[in-house]
């Protein structure tokens, strides 16, 4: 049985399956790591559907993450301000260990001189529109494709502090190769991507609506299968930013990426053979 395929028939089996199961080895319960994980009030939406998936698939192996909630204001917030916020959780206050946000938001608390690192991106393009046409009439998700998804791709990632990292590479190792795991079997199959859209973001969307939607994802790359921090992803991003935000000349991809938990990762699983999501 394959890897989906297994995966799927637990799926299948524990829709109720939530984050921090035990992973038991000669019938002896691990010691679990815990992590605390911020995310939108409200729910992660089809952005963070690779999150959701690592939930409900129990990829999360012997790694008890823990939920802390965002503001439900957030998205009222221009980019600067959030990027305080969650300067402020990950540095300051230290309530949370781990971040899920836009690139564009680690790039400014990067630049606003805050130690925080990439480890991991989720999706690799701003959907928000599309995701928006899934609640209006039938037939409409079809006329949208990957070119007119947005002007400014994006990517969902997550976002720690140099310290955590250096100090806890077993978890971001974890929540790493969870993350690959699980875009790996949202990119390869439609079933497991209709049930967590169904179940968790989207309740009641049509089954031929969500397998047009992930038709649409698949065909644009998007899902992160390799991780998506590589300079191809990133190297203009940065480039951009360095040359409009003030202070952010020095923001460079060497200083907010960081491979070491990607390249373990890859280095267990293997490198998937997407052209899109290249290493």
């Amino acid at each position: 049985m394959c890897e989906v395929e297994a995966m799927q028939m637990e799926f299948t089996q524990d829709e109720d399956t939530r984050i921090g199961k035990r992973l038991c080895r000669g019938g002896t319960p691990l010691e679990q790591a815990e992590v605390r994980l911020a995310v939108p009030s409200g729910g992660l939406g089809v952005e963070g559907i690779a999150l959701v998936a690592a939930e409900a698939l129990s990829l999360w192996e012997d790694l008890a993450v823990r939920h802390v909630e965002l503001p439900l204001a957030l998205a009222a917030l221009d980019i600067d301000e959030v990027a305080a916020l969650v300067s402020g959780m990950l540095v300051e206050e230290g309530s949370v260990d781990v971040v899920y946000t836009s690139d564009s938001v680690a790039a400014s608390c990067f630049a606003a001189g805050y130690p925080v690192r990439v480890i991991c991106s989720t999706l690799r393009l701003r959907i928000g529109r599309l995701a928006a046409r899934v609640a209006c009439s039938e037939g409409q998700l079809r006329k949208c494709r990957p070119s007119s998804m947005a002007r400014e791709p994006t990517h969902g990632v997550l976002l720690t502090t140099e310290a955590f990292e250096h100090g806890h590479p077993r978890e971001c190792s974890c929540l790493v190769r969870a993350l690959l795991r699980s875009s790996r079997a949202l990119h390869g199959d439609s079933a497991v991507f209709c049930r967590c859209m169904q179940t968790w973001v989207t309740p009641g969307m049509l089954d031929e609506d969500a397998i047009t939607l992930w038709e649409v994802l698949v065909e644009a790359g998007a899902f992160a299968v390799n991780g998506a921090i590589s300079r191809v992803h990133w190297g203009q991003k940065l480039e951009t930013l360095a040359a409009s935000v003030e202070g952010a000349r020095d923001l460079t991809y060497e200083g907010l990426i960081s491979c070491e938990p990607l390249a373990e990762a890859v280095r267990k699983l293997g490198r998937h053979p997407c052209a899109l999501d290249p290493l």
